[in-house]
């Protein structure tokens, strides 16, 4: 596969990531993967506007499912900012609704957000309940997902292991937005352990996929954080 056509492809997954979402929510396609899609490439105003219209919208015709996307949507844009704060609020409020595959996904939001937001204790109820979910599937993105999201949580060598068990069973999936984003944390972890080499080649690992596949928010701080290793 050449350069161009790995990018084509990875885009394309992130489509299909937006996709996926939108048809387990049972919502209008055309209508909402637009949505999920700015969330995913971090484009701050344009989601917010849109994930506030949602809101506002479906409050009036009275679809909580759609309202539970749009705080998910919220979740996946400050996550992908930075904002942990932020996205720990927009999560909890859509983990309220038992949705199969909305309060799941959120769930892994919520996770990473409280961890990152130093709230130990709730990204770990968080994690219990998404492990419930995760461990019934058993496949390799289910596990992946849980691996990583159990690493946030850890420390020393069963951390690492947990952060390359992740990496491994994301690469063989179709998901390489949460593949890129285990490589992003996991280069976060060797950082604060001081392995700086290691810690840039996962950051060049995640930069290159996030820009390939248009996420672009995380793709320029994987960026800048690039430059400043130089």
């Amino acid at each position: 596969m050449d350069v161009h056509s790995g990018q084509f492809a990875a885009a394309a997954a992130l489509v299909e990531e937006a996709d996926a979402i939108t048809q387990a929510a049972g919502t209008a396609p055309l209508g909402y993967i637009s949505l999920v899609l700015a969330a995913w490439r971090g484009r701050e105003a344009e989601a917010l506007d849109l994930i506030n219209a949602s809101i506002r919208d479906a409050a009036t015709r009275g679809e909580g499912r759609a309202i539970t996307l749009a705080e998910y949507t919220a979740a996946v844009l400050h996550n992908g900012l930075g904002h942990y704060h932020h996205a720990v609020a927009a999560a909890a409020r859509a983990c309220e609704h038992d949705d199969l595959a909305l309060s799941g996904a959120s769930l892994i939001e919520l996770v990473e957000a409280a961890a990152r937001s130093g709230q130990p204790e709730a990204a770990a109820t968080a994690l219990e309940a998404l492990a419930e979910r995760t461990g019934a599937s058993g496949t390799d993105s289910a596990l992946g997902i849980q691996a990583r999201s159990r690493a946030l949580l850890g420390d020393g060598p069963a951390a690492d292991a947990l952060y390359r068990e992740a990496i491994s069973r994301l690469g063989r999936t179709r998901i390489p937005v949460h593949l890129a984003r285990a490589h992003l944390l996991y280069r976060e972890w060797l950082r604060r352990e001081r392995r700086p080499s290691d810690a840039r080649e996962q950051l060049r690992t995640a930069h290159g996929m996030l820009e390939a596949m248009g996420a672009e928010a995380s793709a320029e701080r994987a960026q800048g954080e690039l430059r400043g290793h130089r």
